[in-house]
Parts: C-alpha cells; structure tokens; sequence
C-alpha cells in the first residue's frame, strides 16, 4: 500500500513539477515553482486526498518522506508549509483529547500507547522543518550578519528543543532508551546549526542548545556509551570553544574538566567487563589526549 501511495505522489506531484521546471531557463539553483499556480493547487489537493486514505499514523511519516524529497529539489516552502505542516496536523489529530479542565496535557497523554510514535513524529518533523528554515536563512545571509537571521535561527533551534524535551518528558524515564535515535538526530540537528552560529561570531545564542544536547547525550545511557563519544567530545570542545571566545576562561575550564571526567567514567565503566579490547582502549586514550590537549 506505501508503495501505491508513492507511485501517486511521483505521478501526482514529482512529475507535473519536473514537467514544469523543464520550460524554464537553466538556473542554479532552480526556481521552487511547486506553490505556484496549478502545481499549488494539485500539490495541496493531493495532501488533502491523502488524508483521507490513510490514518494519522499512516500520514504522519509519509508526508515527512515527501516533504524530505522536495527539500532535496530544492522545493523548501512547500516541503514545510504543505507536507511538514500536514504531518503535523496529521500527529495532533492522532493525539488523546484532554476531558480534564486544567490537566496538563503531558500527563494526559501518558497513558495512550502510541504516545512514542505521537512525539516521534513532531521531533522528526520539528527536524525536518528546522533544517528547511536555517538553509533559507542562510542562503539570504550565509554570515549570519544581521540580528533577525540569529533570531531565525535560534527560533528553529528551540523548535527542535521543544521537541525534544516533549518527548523526554511525555515518556517514563524507561522508555528513553527506546527512543535515543531520535534524540541523536535531534541532538546532531541542533549541532549542525548551534555549532556555525557559535563559530560566526554568535557564541551566547549557541551556548544553551549546545549544552543542552550535551547534557541529554549524558541523560540517556546508550547515548553516553562509547560509540557516541566522539560527537560528545565535539560538543564539549565547541562549548568550551564559545566561552572561550566570549572570554568566560573559567566557564571554559569547568566544561574542559567536565569533559575530561565524563571520559573517565566511561573508562571505569567499561573496566568492569575486562580485558578492555584494544579498540576500546584506543578510543579511550584518543578522548583522554584530545580532552588534555583542550585544557
């Protein structure tokens, strides 16, 4: 049946748009004409029809996946204003109604099952829909020179923060584990936009996300083991990095200290199953120098 609705988003969607940008002169990038005129209007029809074959939890993920294919040509306002947006209506329409006047809603839904997939989807659409709107701003001001394109940006890092901390918070503490992938990709997300902003010049905007993902890597077990030591290190190191920058010195030595003793509750960790194997130890060794030489 997925593969039904796939052939009728290439056929429906991909295809009329293809057709059209094939009239237009040869530019780079090529122009996003999907909103435009018929195209907009069939892109929207279809979103419509699609909502009703399937179920939220059917729509949700596929209108992500297309909305991901149109971000790959280029298409990024309708990526997020009708297939992103869509899954989203897709994921609140799936959500438990909340009888209680005054009840927290986090609380509520705790007792509905799919309350995983529910704020799955939001982190991944958050993701998605963050991504599109840092490239926008970023064509526009690849500096980051004026203060709305900060404003812009830190808006879509809190989106995904907000997601993430929906998802930390909706579910029992056991159940993160289940869940770590997409607290990966959203702390890798945050990352990939906190980290350049830091880097131009922008440190006190970067600071709070980059710490926070640092401080969710370590909340979650499998996230703080050994195979995600190397991205912890780099989020310590540009931590330390944007303070230093901002001339905090000693803010910079606690996060240089801090990193250097998670390493060494990794390794006491690990010695309780000896012999250590040799990659194991080299890794460790690796993180114990690069966190010396940062200090």
């Amino acid at each position: 049946m997925a593969s039904q609705y796939d052939e009728a988003f290439q056929r429906q969607v991909l295809q009329p748009l293809q057709d059209e940008r094939s009239k237009l002169p040869d530019q780079l990038p090529p122009p996003a004409v999907a909103l435009a005129g018929y195209l907009g209007d069939a892109v929207r029809e279809f979103v419509r029809w699609m909502a009703i074959k399937q179920t939220p939890q059917e729509l949700a993920p596929f209108l992500s996946r297309c909305g991901d294919k149109l971000v790959k040509l280029g298409e990024l306002a309708c990526a997020r204003d009708v297939f992103y947006a869509g899954a989203l209506d897709a994921v609140r329409s799936a959500a438990p109604i909340n009888n209680a006047v005054g009840a927290a809603s986090s609380s509520a839904m705790a007792l509905v099952p799919d309350q995983a997939w529910l704020l799955g989807v939001e982190l991944q659409v958050a993701i998605a829909t963050s991504r599109v709107d840092v490239a926008a701003c970023l064509t526009l001001d690849p500096a980051a020179k004026y203060p709305h394109t900060v404003r812009q940006l830190r808006r879509s890092l809190a989106r995904v923060q907000a997601a993430m901390e929906a998802l930390l918070h909706g579910l029992p503490t056991q159940e993160h584990e289940h869940v770590s992938w997409l607290l990966l990709n959203g702390c890798v997300a945050v990352y990939s936009t906190a980290e350049p902003l830091a880097t131009l010049g922008h440190s006190a905007a970067a600071i709070p996300f980059l710490t926070w993902c640092a401080l969710t890597m370590e909340a979650v077990v499998s996230l703080a083991a050994l195979p995600y030591l190397h991205f912890r290190m780099r989020l310590y190191a540009s931590i330390a990095y944007a303070y230093d920058e901002r001339q905090k010195h000693k803010a910079c030595r606690n996060v240089v200290a801090h990193a250097k003793a998670q390493v060494a509750q990794l390794r006491k960790l690990e010695e309780l199953d000896p012999p250590l194997p040799k990659r194991v130890v080299l890794k460790l060794q690796v993180r114990e120098l690069s966190s010396t030489q940062s200090a």
